[in-house]
């Protein structure tokens, strides 16, 4: 049986193969995308450096640990957003483009499917 250690989800991600195995996972922004789910933790005060996301292999659950965010949906029918607090959680839907705003610093721990995640670039100024 492999020895238990402690792991800083803020510093290393965490990746679970779709055999189950876990495996450590590179300290990098973002993440690299492992062949099941990526689990780790953000802690941010500004956006990410793309405009939106979405993962092509399944759902993505972020739940936020501490502070506010606004969750900005892309849905066919027109942008959803709402906002979550320390203690809440959502879904969001497979290939579904998203962006996530922190209102202050916020810590969000996120289970990430992958690996094949699209990011768009922010427009140039």
């Amino acid at each position: 049986m492999p020895k238990t250690s402690r792991i800083d989800l803020a510093k290393h991600s965490v990746g679970f193969g779709r055999d189950g195995a876990l495996s450590l996972l590179p300290d990098t922004r973002p993440p690299p995308r492992v062949d099941g789910l990526s689990v780790g933790v953000a802690v941010m005060d500004r956006p990410a450096p793309h405009a939106g996301e979405r993962h092509l292999d399944g759902d993505e659950l972020l739940y936020l640990i501490a502070g506010r965010a606004t969750v900005l949906l892309e849905r066919p029918e027109g942008e959803e957003r709402f906002e979550l607090a320390a203690g809440e959680a959502c879904v969001v839907p497979r290939a579904l483009w998203h962006r996530v705003i922190p209102n202050g610093r916020m810590t969000l721990l996120y289970a990430t499917p992958g690996p094949n995640t699209e990011r768009r670039p922010l427009p140039e100024r």
